[in-house]
């Protein structure tokens, strides 16, 4: 953990707007010591997934940002959904459905825990149990 700027994290609404708060949020707690030059990077991966959150997860939605001293930034997203993100194929002129590929292009890591009401947190959801399903958060690392 960076020892110029803490984690930070900022409850948002379960709006399309919430991609416009998180991008302020990001300018607002961004670590100008480690920070680098790769914000608009962060911006993008940031936005797509809060809005990934806001269009298939729901509430509540978490946008957590941290800075590693040496190894980037670390953003996460959590919400209220226990269905992981999907890469999905789509066709050249179609609007949507490119995020993960954008978050797997640009990021060094990315991945997803699952939460469980016993305080579990698994990469995978539960196949049994899965009433004990609390939601997920997806994340990634940036290099900056």
């Amino acid at each position: 953990m960076c020892s110029c700027a803490g984690p930070s994290n900022v409850l948002l609404p379960p709006e399309l707007a919430s991609g416009r708060l998180a991008r302020t949020f990001i300018d607002n707690n961004w670590c100008a010591t480690h920070g680098g030059n790769e914000r608009h990077h962060v911006h993008l991966l940031a936005t797509e997934l809060v809005t990934n959150a806001v269009r298939h997860g729901g509430p509540p939605i978490t946008l957590s940002m941290e800075c590693r001293d040496g190894e980037g930034v670390l953003l996460s997203v959590s919400d209220g959904s226990n269905e992981p993100p999907e890469h999905r194929d789509v066709e050249a002129q179609a609007l949507g459905g490119r995020g993960v590929r954008l978050v797997d292009l640009l990021s060094v890591d990315w991945g997803v825990e699952h939460h469980h009401i016993d305080g579990v947190h698994t990469q995978t959801p539960r196949t049994e149990g899965s009433e004990l399903s609390q939601g997920k958060t997806v994340w990634c690392r940036l290099l900056t």
